[in-house]
């Protein structure tokens, strides 16, 4: 989400905040190696390796704008649930422990995490997308 042009993030629930509401992006500690690699050979994406990415961070700002199912048709979808996100921006990192589904930031992240957000978005947000296929519908910028 934060460093590639992902907009739909799948879980199996549909989370409990109403459209509209800003949500912190959390990079939990385990790095996902399978997925990694099934990116690039599904969909020729290069995703950060272990080594580029932040983890137990907070590493983006989006705002949930509502849920799709099935019929969805963006290739980020595999379901049950995809969560659409908008105004996404990549911020500093922020180390935060994680939790399960949603949950509230403590207040000294609250604060870290709304200084940052401030910071990034007085710079221009760069857009990583790198893909191994040319005629991928993400082009490499």
């Amino acid at each position: 989400i934060a460093q590639l042009d992902k907009r739909i993030e799948n879980r199996e629930w549909a989370p409990w905040c109403k459209p509209g509401t800003w949500i912190a992006v959390h990079a939990g500690k385990h790095y996902d190696a399978d997925a990694a690699l099934a990116l690039r050979i599904d969909r020729g994406i290069l995703a950060p390796s272990r080594e580029e990415s932040v983890q137990g961070a907070i590493v983006a700002v989006a705002r949930y704008v509502g849920t799709v199912g099935e019929d969805c048709q963006d290739p980020w979808f595999v379901g049950p649930v995809g969560w659409r996100l908008a105004d996404v921006t990549a911020i500093e990192p922020v180390a935060c422990r994680g939790a399960q589904k949603l949950w509230h930031l403590p207040d000294d992240v609250l604060a870290q995490v709304r200084t940052a957000w401030a910071a990034a978005r007085r710079q221009p947000q760069p857009q990583r997308i790198e893909t191994a296929d040319p005629s991928y519908p993400w082009k490499e910028q």
